[in-house]
């Protein structure tokens, strides 16, 4: 289940939705977004959507368990993904594909990470991750990222990291 408290669209004002929360099939809230912007509007997405400008996803928080090779997180995903899945492989030439360009900011986000029967929990805080989509050629496009990591646990002496990548 997908909830969100509110959207604001324009022909010519950027689009934001705000209060995003996704919930598992029990009901337990797995990720929560304060605000999702575009820097585009209705008007732009309708003559280039294929260009997504920039998006910006600030205040991720998530708690993410993995247990046998998966997530709670893809679990829940999971139903969606099925929707848009193709039995039938199509080889597509990256080259001259359609590829959408843009970028992806996510800003001010925390994650608690878990696995199944081990006392450690990460968080890992991240005050910015800046994407690029990759263009034709490219495997993937420019990536530059922030982060702090520690165990909140207390298993883990001297545990708290940073990482800083400029890809």
């Amino acid at each position: 289940r997908v909830d969100l408290d509110g959207v604001q669209a324009g022909w010519f004002t950027p689009i934001a939705a705000t209060g995003l929360q996704l919930f598992d099939g029990e009901g337990r809230l797995l990720v929560k977004i304060a605000r999702v912007e575009t820097e585009k509007g209705i008007w732009s997405w309708i003559r280039t959507s294929s260009d997504l400008g920039t998006i910006r996803v600030s205040g991720v928080e998530a708690a993410i368990s993995a247990a046998d090779g998966t997530t709670n997180l893809e679990q829940a995903l999971q139903p969606i993904l099925d929707q848009y899945a193709t039995d039938t492989p199509t080889e597509v030439d990256a080259s001259s594909a359609n590829l959408p360009t843009g970028t992806i900011e996510v800003l001010d986000s925390k994650f608690l990470l878990m696995q199944h029967n081990r006392p450690e929990q990460w968080v890992v805080a991240m005050p910015r991750l800046h994407v690029v989509l990759p263009t034709a050629g490219q495997v993937i496009g420019p990536i530059e990222m922030q982060a702090t990591v520690a165990d909140i646990s207390g298993t883990v002496a001297d545990s708290r990291g940073t990482i800083a990548a400029n890809v």
